[in-house]
């Protein structure tokens, strides 16, 4: 009995010190405003975890549970120190990957080593590589630029010859004879999986990693890489393919793909997580291949996520902003997003709360299931805010009766956990970052963990309810599949509580890292409604011609004064036709007649085809800076009545208009801060070709899939 007192009173020694240190650390962490809330939670996890271990080892009197086994993450790191902070990261066992600039760069660490990391002086932040998606939903589209590709306007025809091409995507196939020359030659002069192991790797990078094919092996036929999901291989054709049918922008551009580091999770048509720092490494990858050739280089990303202010503050925009910025021959495109609600009652995944010492509340649902029913608030508040936050839950959707349960109230500062329906919904807020480093901003975490159990996800509903003063923007998470999560349109006052509510407001839906300043971001519209199958079966989407997809995401920007208007073009994007994949499973609905061509639609189409127009601009005049090139864009783009008065956070400047924007790029003097017009002033005038619109047929087909493509020469017959 005396044993088994002492062991009993070890092992509440051992509990109670072992609380104290996981209490201490945690409190150490809240601090620590160097650290992104996404490290915290892993740091706070990780030490939570080794209490337990502990207390069976105690429990056991054994040492058969062991610490959890150490993970690495990617992150960003922004420094004053390169030098130091580099040693620093290997002296601590992690590996440094690409440095951008003088005081940005790319690192694998330990858990263990983040938070002695971030005490470091010369450390300004830390940042997890957060996850990406592709853009995948419907749409149709179609425009014509052979008058530029074949000179009969202007007095030389402008291919895309000697100009780099780089997709960020799920992959090429190689084998298209469509990313061949007219000699039957490959223009792909690099594909590089960030997945695939075993053969060579990128001498690009410090410290390499995957797969890399050159053209010598895909001219043999050595190279195994594959784009077994289609994405990536519809989205290079609708920049680059050169098809006598199915032509792309640029069909003379030399190629470079990197397929992303994710998994493309087929079943139920959305990407699972992509880090954001594997993005920034492909990026440099790519410029790095086309500085060694000596040519422009565009890369287009049809990829985004909505972990972030959406103010250009994070250090992945950062990252991309400063392998674009001062830099001729270089620019980079990124699909506005497909997160502009469809649904009746739903307003997306934005809300802002105008808080003046009032009580506020933004009612929001689920409406499907996604890998391990997590689901994520994302809140930026405006430097000095104060307010305190609570979560509400719903008996089904809001009404005056349907209030179920009220959190207590969370002051900014704090972190808190609990749970809704008896345990059933566990929720976590952390509110720990009262001035982020990036941007002074107070930043707000919420996770929502729903149990597997829950299978009807019309029981419920929410509220983030907000008090104080202060302006706060939140993000719904995840943003793919469409419309598994939304705010509400629900406005006023609701049933006898003390909050008013806010409806979200369909805006600021521009994906990260379209948000970035030195980024072009592409909305789609709708030039192709309805299309005739391999089996003369007709259909249709219900898109209106000429009209802003329904689903392309809107502006403005967090952060417009710095990053400018967003988007700043639209595109077409509705059921595009492009190279298809031989081994990507696509519907035999969307197949050409053909059978190598395919039919897709979303942002993600509509991205490549300014892509390839700004490939043609580098061909035209191949010392053109970003500013340049974004500026012709604009300047160029055209207005309809669709349009309306420019610009606006729908369309930014208008429709893309290749003609004239390469007629623009052909007379300027390159610079610096923008486009430099000739002595007379002029930039170049002329009207943008597109299709007939089609009759919509009444049995309409409403797809769902992955991102479109573009086709530039002769129309898919319909």
């Amino acid at each position: 009995m005396r044993g088994d007192s002492q062991q009993l009173k070890k092992r509440v020694i051992l509990g109670f010190f072992a609380l104290f240190l996981l209490f201490g650390q945690n409190a150490a962490l809240a601090q620590n405003a160097r650290l992104d809330t996404f490290l915290q939670e892993k740091l706070s996890h990780r030490q939570f975890a080794a209490v337990r271990a502990q207390k069976l080892a105690s429990e056991r009197a054994t040492k058969s549970s062991q610490m959890p086994a150490e993970k690495s993450l990617l992150v960003f790191i922004k420094t004053t120190d390169l030098e130091a902070s580099t040693e620093g990261v290997t002296d601590a066992g992690g590996v440094v990957r690409v440095t951008i600039g003088d005081s940005l760069f790319t690192a694998e660490v330990s858990l263990s080593a983040l938070a002695s990391l971030s005490e470091r002086d010369e450390i300004v932040y830390i940042e997890a590589g957060s996850n990406m998606n592709s853009f995948d939903i419907v749409a149709n589209a179609e425009i014509n630029a052979e008058q530029v590709q074949t000179g009969n306007v202007l007095k030389t025809p402008f291919t895309g010859t000697g100009v780099i091409v780089g997709v960020v995507d799920t992959g090429i196939d190689f084998h298209h004879e469509d990313f061949n020359d007219d000699l039957g030659n490959t223009r792909i002069i690099s594909i590089w999986d960030q997945r695939a192991a075993g053969g060579n790797t990128p001498r690009e990078l410090v410290r390499s990693y995957g797969r890399e094919c050159l053209a010598d092996e895909i001219e043999r036929d050595a190279c195994p890489l594959i784009d077994d999901v289609g994405h990536g291989t519809h989205v290079a054709g609708i920049a680059a393919a050169n098809s006598d049918e199915y032509n792309g922008v640029a069909p003379d551009a030399n190629i470079v793909m990197v397929r992303f580091n994710a998994q493309k999770e087929q079943s139920n048509g959305y990407a699972t997580p992509l880090y954001s720092t594997n993005i920034c490494e492909a990026i440099s990858y790519i410029f790095a291949k086309a500085d060694a050739l000596g040519k422009p280089a565009v890369v287009n990303l049809s990829l985004g996520s909505h972990l972030g202010a959406h103010d250009g503050s994070s250090l992945f925009e950062q990252c991309i902003d400063s392998l674009v910025a001062d830099k001729p021959g270089r620019a980079v495109v990124a699909a506005a997003g497909n997160e502009h609600p469809t649904q009746t009652g739903d307003t997306g995944i934005h809300t802002r709360l105008n808080l003046n010492n009032n009580a506020l509340a933004s009612n929001f649902h689920i409406s499907k299931k996604v890998n391990d029913q997590f689901y994520y608030i994302d809140a930026w508040a405006t430097t000095g805010s104060d307010f305190t936050l609570r979560l509400a839950l719903h008996n089904g959707s809001l009404s005056s009766t349907s209030l179920q349960e009220v959190t207590e109230e969370i002051r900014i500062g704090e972190k808190r956990e609990g749970s809704f329906d008896n345990g059933r919904i566990r929720f976590q807020v952390n509110a720990s970052q009262l001035v982020h480093p990036l941007n002074q901003k107070v930043h707000i975490g919420i996770s929502l963990y729903l149990s597997e159990q829950i299978t009807d996800f019309n029981q419920y509903s929410f509220d983030l309810i907000a008090k104080g003063h202060g302006q706060i923007d939140a993000w719904l998470y995840p943003d793919a599949p469409a419309d598994s999560i939304s705010f509400t349109n629900k406005n006023g006052k609701v049933g006898n509580v003390d909050w008013t509510y806010v409806s979200g407001d369909k805006q600021m839906s521009i994906a990260i890292p379209a948000t970035a300043k030195n980024v072009i971001a592409v909305g789609a519209y709708s030039s192709r409604t309805n299309w005739i199958t391999r089996s003369n079966e007709k259909k249709a989407i219900r898109e209106t011609f000429g009209s802003i997809l329904s689903f392309s995401s809107r502006g403005p920007s967090a952060n417009e004064s710095e990053i400018g208007m967003k988007p700043e073009i639209t595109a077409p994007g509705a059921m595009i036709a492009s190279a298809l994949s031989k081994d990507a499973n696509i519907d035999e609905v969307f197949i050409t007649e053909d059978g190598k061509h395919s039919l897709q639609a979303g942002t993600s189409m509509a991205a490549p085809f300014v892509s390839g127009a700004i490939a043609l601009l580098f061909e035209a005049n191949p010392e053109l800076s970003f500013q340049d090139v974004e500026e012709a864009i604009v300047k160029s783009a055209y207005q309809d009545e669709e349009v309306g008065a420019v610009p606006n956070a729908t369309w930014g400047y208008g429709k893309l208009d290749v003609l004239k924007a390469v007629e623009i790029a052909s007379n300027i003097t390159p610079s610096q801060n923008g486009i430099v017009p000739l002595s007379d002033g002029s930039n170049g005038s002329c009207s943008l070709v597109t299709n007939t619109p089609q009759t919509i047929f009444p049995s309409l087909l409403f797809i769902s899939l992955f991102v479109p493509l573009i086709v530039v020469r002769k129309s898919f017959s319909v």
